[in-house]
């Protein structure tokens, strides 16, 4: 008996949302779809742009050398990720709809992947050699994949701050940044290939 009262007047109580509302929250949902949209693209772009580049300055042999490393660097990554990026959007739209504040949130998030980050370095710097020396690597792929070693903090890093502003529905901060590092990758990468 209780139950049928609670859920009387809990129905009640719901406010059903308004057309403007709605046409608010579809407004914004579009916004943001659209800013993701033409940032990919951009990225997609910039990033064709420099393969190209890379190809025709290093040649295929060096950038061989960085594809053969590249599959244990990302492991490395998604093992220092971990799926932060969509729980940490979660919990801060969880907290927004409550209006609370995310600021604990962010601080273990950042706490848990520093820490992560630094763990998987040093056991990289401990364990891989072993590995490419069993493997039989040539020695110029160990330099590339210390080369490659600060992004299993930075890459982490930068995922939290796109969950973060994802959960609070603001595309534009994550889509800027992606293009951002895009082109500092283009233009750091660019700049020491000329100089060597």
């Amino acid at each position: 008996m209780f139950g049928v009262f609670y859920l009387f007047f809990s129905a009640a109580a719901y406010n059903e949302p308004t057309p403007e509302k709605v046409g608010e929250k579809m407004n914004r949902f579009l916004q943001g779809t659209l800013v993701l949209l033409i940032s990919g693209i951009i990225l997609k772009i910039l990033g064709f742009i420099y393969q190209i580049y890379i190809v025709r300055t290093v040649g295929t042999e060096a950038l061989g050398l960085v594809n053969m490393v590249h599959p244990y660097y990302i492991s490395l990554v998604i093992l220092a990720t971990m799926g932060m990026p969509t729980a940490i959007s979660r919990l801060v739209a969880a907290k927004e709809a409550e209006e609370k504040n995310t600021a604990k949130i962010m601080r273990v998030a950042f706490t848990l992947v520093l820490s992560l980050g630094t763990v998987l370095i040093a056991a990289a710097l401990i364990f891989m050699p072993p590995v490419f020396d069993i493997l039989g690597f040539d020695r110029r792929l160990r330099w590339c994949f210390y080369i490659l070693l600060p992004g299993v903090i930075i890459v982490p890093l930068s995922s939290v701050m796109r969950g973060y502003f994802q959960g609070r529905r603001q595309m534009l901060f994550p889509s800027v940044g992606q293009i951002a590092e895009q082109l500092s990758r283009i233009l750091l990468g660019g700049s020491l290939i000329y100089c060597f």
